[in-house]
């Protein structure tokens, strides 16, 4: 669980599919595609930095400069690393 403070990065998006294709873990509550979506609108995407605001439910998110409340549930379906980690991530992927 990431600290308020905590810069993040994002990695993907969990659904029926993943957003960014990779085969991630699988959870028994996806994200719905509308929620995807909405997502995705407001900034969530595959390399975007986050920083956690406020813990709780909603969590208060920052992403490109603007906040944003996100609810628990969905908050669940953003697959994220430290953004310190984020370089060391993409290069197991790839491997």
């Amino acid at each position: 669980m990431a600290k308020p403070g905590q810069s993040l990065r994002m990695v993907g998006i969990h659904g029926e599919h993943d957003i960014d294709g990779a085969a991630l873990h699988r959870v028994e509550c996806p994200l719905t595609i509308a929620e995807r979506k909405r997502m995705l609108e407001m900034g969530f995407v595959p390399g975007a930095q986050i920083k956690l605001v406020r813990a709780g439910d909603p969590l208060i998110l920052r992403v490109w400069g603007g906040r944003t409340a996100v609810s628990r549930s969905v908050a669940d379906g953003i697959f994220v690393v430290p953004a310190a980690a984020a370089a060391d991530w993409r290069s197991e992927r790839a491997a």
